[in-house]
């Protein structure tokens, strides 16, 4: 595998899986001089693989929809991923022939891509396994040296972020928060002893933030961050990237930021500029999603933007 390194080499993701380990066997490593150069790599060079954030594959999987859009065959091109994926299930694996123009659009030699740092849809998992890319989502923190659980070749479970590795223990705590523990697992912040206290349980398991589940199967979902839940006046409990998530999957809608204003849940929207029609369109789709969500969890106000969210180094919308 040649894989394109787009991530900041500060982050811990970017350094291990994204550096270190493909070094460790013996890949040649190509270094992307900003994510808005990702097509010219991927059409100059052999990549066939990239580290990425939840951000990057939902915007690949964008450009695929706008350009069959564009093209006019956007019901084709959700047939023949229908049929591709049902032939996959089925032990027959034409995929890298059936869609192979599709696949041009991004150099033609993309095999895999891993992401970090979020939850993936369950539809961009089907979106990417349909033109033969391999999608895996994985989970980490730093303070749990890195990775903590990852999707794996034929095994793996479409929205989740794979299973914990096995040099670390994983539980959910009551109220769903993730709980870490293991060799790994770092010893406290350096020079903050109640900092560290407070992130430990008396059994010594490292307190995340991060909530999630796991599946009858043993598969991790992320369902978001404590520190970032909406609790609504009646004491509900709203998890803003849960929001989001379907939020995201409204066409037209390029970034989304869900959050508390007094006692209203609001959506914050970015709608996507390529679209001359998302603005119009997006308030009556959100509406119509407020009909499948329980009213409690209800958006109350939809605000569109002009510009684009501040974001992290590693391309996450800037929550405050």
């Amino acid at each position: 595998i040649t894989p394109l390194l787009i991530l900041p080499m500060h982050h811990i993701f970017a350094i291990t899986l994204g550096l270190l380990v493909p070094l460790i066997g013996g890949c040649c490593n190509v270094l992307c001089s900003g994510p808005r150069r990702i097509k010219y790599f991927l059409d100059n060079y052999p990549i066939s693989g990239m580290f990425i954030v939840p951000l990057m594959a939902e915007t690949l999987a964008a450009e695929i929809w706008r350009e069959a859009k564009r093209q006019k065959r956007t019901a084709i091109l959700k047939a023949l991923l229908l049929l591709s994926n049902t032939l996959y299930r089925l032990g027959l694996d034409v995929r890298r022939v059936l869609l192979r123009s599709v696949r041009k659009n991004f150099g033609g030699r993309l095999k895999i891509l891993v992401s970090g740092g979020g939850q993936l849809s369950a539809d961009l998992h089907s979106l990417f396994r349909g033109l033969g890319i391999a999608l895996f989502n994985g989970y980490g923190i730093t303070e749990g040296g890195g990775a903590v659980s990852v999707g794996r070749q034929h095994y793996w479970r479409d929205g989740s972020v794979g299973v914990p590795l096995r040099n670390i223990s994983v539980k959910i705590a009551d109220g769903g928060e993730i709980l870490i523990y293991g060799k790994n697992v770092f010893l406290g912040y350096y020079g903050d002893p109640e900092a560290t206290a407070v992130s430990f349980t008396e059994e010594g398991w490292f307190k995340t933030g991060d909530l999630g589940y796991f599946d009858e199967d043993g598969f991790l979902f992320l369902t978001g961050r404590i520190k970032n839940l909406i609790i609504t006046a009646n004491g509900e409990n709203v998890s803003p990237e849960g929001l989001e998530e379907k939020i995201i999957q409204i066409p037209g809608v390029k970034e989304v930021l869900v959050y508390q204003e007094g006692n209203e849940i609001i959506a914050e929207i970015y709608p996507d500029p390529e679209n001359p029609d998302a603005a119009a369109q997006i308030p009556a789709a959100v509406d119509e999603l407020n009909r499948k969500l329980p009213l409690y969890s209800q958006i109350a106000r939809t605000k569109l933007r002009g510009s684009e969210f501040p974001k992290t180094a590693t391309m996450k919308v800037k929550r405050n």
